[in-house]
């Protein structure tokens, strides 16, 4: 899975269903299964980083490098 932003997945996905929840449509069922879908993918990929995390292995092994604000180098 390299490549995907595991780390900022699990972060973001329970701030989108609050997101999706805020609707005026939004139905109790409805928002029921956004909730369930949402925190089973954080669920999902906490456990993948849990298991394939290397003990042995020194340094970072699962970080994310963003450009925020690349003229400064900053990410």
């Amino acid at each position: 899975m390299r490549g995907v932003p595991v780390l900022s997945i699990i972060t973001w996905a329970p701030s989108l269903e609050r997101f999706s929840s805020c609707s005026r449509r939004a139905i109790a069922a409805g928002v029921r299964v956004i909730a369930l879908a949402t925190t089973g993918i954080s669920t999902i990929l906490s456990i993948w980083i849990f298991v394939t995390y290397e003990r042995e292995a020194a340094g970072f092994q699962f970080y994310e490098k963003l450009p925020l604000v690349p003229p400064l180098g900053i990410s």
